[in-house]
């Protein structure tokens, strides 16, 4: 099983700019995704879920994720050559 650290953080402030930051950054995206199908109504849903995958789960590649039997320096090196 896989351990993960978890941080707590008493800057209370610095946590809630950063929180805001993320939606700002989420809500763009959605509005992005929305004027790139031109609009209308009805997926607002899944632009927002969309909006959200792509700012808070970045690819794996991305992010320094290892893939089954191969080390996150090896995930790196492999999305540099793509």
């Amino acid at each position: 099983m896989s351990q993960v650290a978890i941080n707590k953080s008493n800057d209370t402030e610095t946590t809630s700019q950063a929180l805001l930051e993320k939606l700002e950054a989420i809500q763009k995206r959605a509005f992005d995704i929305f004027q790139h199908r031109n609009g209308g109504d009805g997926s607002d849903l899944s632009e927002c879920l969309q909006a959200e995958q792509d700012v808070v789960w970045p690819p794996a590649s991305e992010a320094g994720v290892a893939w089954p039997g191969r080390g996150a320096r090896h995930a790196n090196s492999h999305a540099k050559d793509q």
